[in-house]
């Protein structure tokens, strides 16, 4: 059984992640999910996340997520080998679906196998909805050690896109890969028709998905996290804020810029500085699970501890603002120039426009060169 994954504060978008072990003895169960869907793995009670069973999560009802255990040696920058992570569910619900069936680990999987995709993700239209379940069959067109590649060109029928990550690659109803990232595309607008989706290969982390299992049942989901999940409370809040920013052409280009990059401070950074009319939306995106209707209950909460952002952004916006305001003197400065040559009385030996139009030229170059910096590495 596929379901949503919801969260707040670490990134925009909704996750796709599997029902693998219902544990009625211990009640815990367990979702397998990638790694960069996971909010934190250093303090596993502390996140603020919820899983939705339904096939449409319009107005279905949140579970909370009591803990999240990303894989020790995933890699953020470069998402490769290790990019899966378990989610534990607590105080289980009656009617939990069966669980599917995780490969061996001699897999027999190979270039040409027909595979099932399943996520929330969009489709070619990027600003659609993420609500519903959808599946495409296509097939796989490399595979390596530890990676499935699908090829997603005009000639093929589709394949996993952005906010299907985490979500199953399937052959029948056994799950081979899990949906980590997607490479060579140009924009968020084409993604979906032109990248390369790159699932990470299943049985290479079986021995991960064991140990987790195998461990302490996690603690119940806290106060906070609980509270998240009540519906009418942080989730139609936050979904209001995200379908705000979706319908704002640089919001969506901020969160572009993010997700395609490695998300270090400067990658941030830079990203704010080509982008900063999208901040404020993104901010709305990032603060609304600790600072609307749950404030109370996560006020101690290690995710809520400070106004929640990402590294970076702030400083970027700084860097705008400076600009902004540099070149704005510029040109009163100018207007003063200009109006004082006009009477006979410019200044000895001062250009009136020379190094302030530099300036300014420098700061748009700056923007430009980083928007070119990302179309290479996406």
């Amino acid at each position: 059984m596929q379901i949503s994954l919801g969260y707040g504060g670490a990134s925009y978008s909704t996750c796709t992640g599997t029902l693998i072990a219902v544990d009625r003895v211990r009640d815990v169960a367990w979702i397998l999910t990638a790694a960069h869907c996971v909010e934190s793995s250093s303090e596993p009670g502390a996140v603020a996340q919820w899983v939705y069973f339904a096939s449409d999560t319009a107005n279905a009802v949140p579970v909370p997520v009591a803990a999240a255990f990303r894989h020790p040696r995933y890699d953020r920058a470069s998402r490769e080998n290790h990019d899966v992570a378990l989610l534990a569910l607590r105080n289980l619900p009656d009617d939990l679906p069966e669980p599917l069936t995780l490969t061996a680990e001699e897999d027999g999987v190979v270039a040409g196998m027909p595979v099932r995709a399943v996520g929330y993700g969009v489709t070619v239209d990027p600003r659609e909805p993420t609500t519903r379940r959808r599946t495409v069959d296509t097939e796989l067109t490399e595979v390596t050690g530890t990676e499935l590649f699908i090829e997603m060109a005009p000639n093929v029928r589709g394949g996993p896109c952005a906010g299907d990550s985490g979500g199953p690659l399937l052959v029948g109803s056994t799950i081979v890969g899990v949906n980590s990232r997607g490479t060579g595309f140009s924009s968020l607008a084409t993604a979906c028709s032109e990248a390369t989706s790159v699932s990470l290969r299943i049985s290479t982390q079986l021995p991960f998905v064991a140990e987790m299992m195998a461990g302490a049942v996690p603690a119940e989901a806290s106060a906070c996290n609980r509270c998240l999940a009540t519906p009418g409370k942080h989730v139609t809040s936050c979904n209001a804020a995200k379908a705000r920013c979706r319908d704002d052409a640089e919001c969506m280009a901020l969160v572009q810029c993010i997700e395609s990059s490695p998300g270090t401070p400067t990658d941030n950074r830079a990203c704010a500085a080509s982008h900063p009319d999208g901040v404020s939306g993104l901010h709305d995106v990032l603060r609304c699970p600790c600072e609307a209707a749950c404030q109370s209950e996560c006020a101690g909460a290690p995710a809520c501890a400070t106004p929640r952002t990402l590294d970076g952004l702030e400083d970027g916006v700084a860097d705008v603002a400076r600009a902004r305001a540099v070149a704005a003197a510029a040109a009163a400065d100018r207007m003063d120039r200009d109006t004082l040559a006009g009477a006979g009385c410019r200044a000895a030996g001062l250009d009136a426009g020379g190094p302030w139009l530099a300036l300014a030229a420098s700061s748009l170059l700056y923007r430009r060169r980083a928007r070119r910096g990302r179309a290479r590495s996406a």
